[in-house]
């Protein structure tokens, strides 16, 4: 074992700790505890029919502040407003975070969520959440403790994800230097944003416990190696950070044609906000960004239509749009139907 990773191990242990923990409870439960925030109760509630959560109404007594001047998009970290008098912010990159020991309050948009040992949270892009100022206590915290574990990606001149474990001890709130870490690592960053999808979609699914128990491993095996950012992620972006999210976007859309997306999904894959995406997609390729994806998916439909003998159901499935999307794009493209154009390949006019 090098000095390096002998000294990581030691310093972080109470982090590593805390992963094994979250992992060990994934695997005994087999199914991922978990609730997805909403920017507001009403839509918390529509989200969550069944009422699988526990919360309770908590209006906002002040106003949402945009965060100015941040018209970059290579920056570290993007936050997006203020809720000065309500000690709320919110951001465009997701977080997620599991309650390791008490009961914790979670202030999320209008309403409170009280969540137990176990209990995970994901809080996607946009949605108003605590800034960390205060204790995850609602009413008397009185004899109440908690710790929460807390993981989101970042991006500067570094790619990865960073974790922490935040302590609630009555009025005290606090964090130690050694339950704080940023692991440098692209493919967790893009694992993390690619769980917080699937639990938006999947919610509380052995898959989406699978992939989380993976990517909390990986987190556990990194930091073991010693492949860690000492003192969390500050200082990493500078004048020579670069981001290129329009480049990542369209490497992004080639890669999961065939999925469901949209520019909010899709900007949180790249680590940007949902309107600055929006501005330099148009800026950059004179399009929408659905007509972009439109444009990728007839291009490829047609190649498949012309080239294989795959049953227009199937073409269709392969990129990500119902039979009657297809036929509708295929027809404003070609002013043909998806059969007449497959048909071309066979007389030789293509």
């Amino acid at each position: 074992m090098s000095a390096k990773t002998s000294i990581t191990k030691s310093i972080y242990a109470p982090l590593t700790e805390a992963i094994k923990r979250t992992e060990f409870w994934l695997e005994r439960d087999g199914a991922l505890r978990v609730i997805v925030a909403a920017p507001s109760l009403q839509e918390l509630r529509r989200q969550n029919p069944r009422g699988i959560f526990n919360a309770t109404p908590r209006e906002l007594q002040g106003s949402r502040k945009p965060v100015r001047g941040r018209r970059h998009y290579h920056e570290l970290r993007m936050r997006l407003a203020d809720w000065p008098h309500d000690a709320m912010n919110e951001n465009v990159l997701p977080f997620m975070l599991c309650v390791i020991s008490g009961q914790a309050d979670f202030r999320i948009g209008n309403y409170v969520l009280h969540c137990k040992v176990g209990d995970w949270l994901c809080v996607p892009g946009g949605v108003p959440k605590q800034d960390g100022s205060m204790p995850h206590f609602e009413g008397d915290s009185t004899g109440r403790q908690c710790d929460v574990l807390w993981i989101n990606p970042f991006k500067g001149k570094a790619r990865g994800v960073q974790c922490w474990i935040c302590h609630s001890k009555g009025q005290e709130h606090f964090k130690k230097k050694e339950e704080n870490c940023s692991i440098g690592n692209q493919f967790l960053a893009q694992l993390i944003n690619g769980i917080c999808d699937e639990i938006q979609a999947r919610n509380s699914s052995e898959v989406v416990a699978q992939l989380l128990r993976g990517a909390l491993l990986l987190m556990r095996t990194e930091i073991a190696e010693g492949n860690v950012l000492f003192g969390g992620v500050q200082g990493l972006a500078g004048p020579g950070a670069s981001h290129d999210p329009i480049e990542e976007a369209k490497r992004y859309v080639t890669a999961n044609i065939w999925r469901p997306m949209t520019i909010q999904s899709v900007a949180r894959q790249v680590l940007v906000s949902t309107s600055t995406l929006t501005r330099y997609f148009r800026e950059r390729t004179g399009q929408t960004f659905v007509q972009y994806l439109n444009e990728q998916r007839v291009q490829l439909a047609s190649e498949l239509l012309r080239e294989t003998d795959y049953p227009v159901s199937m073409i269709s499935e392969k990129v990500g749009l119902k039979y009657g999307q297809l036929r509708v794009l295929i027809k404003k493209e070609y002013q043909c139907t998806p059969g007449e154009l497959r048909a071309q390949k066979k007389t030789g006019n293509k």
